[in-house]
C-alpha cells in the first residue's frame, strides 16, 4: 500500500507540473501575465485622449454607444 499511495503522489505532482506548463505557454496564462504599466490623460476643449500602456501588446475592440455619445 504505500507504494500505492507514493505513486498516486508522483502522478499529482506530475499533473501539476503538466497543468502549470500549459497554462503558462497557453493564451489564457500569457493574459494572465499582462499589466498596464501607465495611465495618461490628455484633456482637450473637443475630446480626450487616454493612453494605456501595458508590457504586452493588448487586443481591443472599440465601438460607439449613444445616449450619452461616447466611444467604448
Amino acid at each position: 500500500m504505500p507504494n500505492a499511495n507514493h505513486n498516486l503522489g508522483r502522478r499529482r505532482l506530475l499533473q501539476g507540473v503538466a497543468a502549470s506548463w500549459l497554462l503558462s505557454v497557453s493564451r489564457t496564462g500569457f493574459a494572465a501575465s499582462s499589466h498596464v504599466i501607465a495611465v495618461r490623460v490628455w484633456p482637450s476643449s473637443t475630446y480626450t485622449r487616454v493612453t494605456l500602456e501595458s508590457n504586452v501588446e493588448l487586443k481591443y475592440k472599440q465601438f460607439a454607444l449613444t445616449n450619452p455619445d461616447r466611444v467604448v
